[in-house]
């Protein structure tokens, strides 16, 4: 799994909260997926983070 995130502005207090939600959301896997960070624009005004991501599942 690859995950891409975007900010418009992304201080050390927002990056620790994105940090906070990511350790969250995946608390059950036994590593963290790989991820990249951005500043860059985004396309809706009023977005204050943007994340993508890939997946592949076992068969």
């Amino acid at each position: 799994m690859a995950l891409t995130a975007r900010s418009p502005r992304l201080s050390s207090s927002r990056y620790a909260a994105v940090n906070q939600v990511y350790r969250e959301f995946f608390a059950d896997c036994p590593r963290f997926p790989a991820r990249t960070t951005v500043v860059t624009h985004l396309v809706r005004e009023g977005v204050r983070v943007e994340i993508d991501g890939v997946a592949a599942l076992a068969r």
